[in-house]
């Protein structure tokens, strides 16, 4: 069984694996399930996107 994330960013949920992926600010590449409130992710374009809910 796959255990998935809900993680909230611009109002939106995003649903994904607990190892996908994501590009954080002086981090970079971080597992979904181990992201926090405080971290920054990067669009395509290099904005800042803050975590809302995990």
């Amino acid at each position: 069984m796959t255990t998935l994330v809900h993680i909230t960013v611009n109002g939106e949920e995003i649903i994904t694996t607990v190892d996908h992926p994501f590009y954080v600010k002086d981090k970079g590449f971080v597992n979904a399930g181990e992201l926090t409130l405080s971290d920054k992710l990067l669009d395509t374009h290099g904005s800042h996107l803050s975590i809302e809910k995990k």
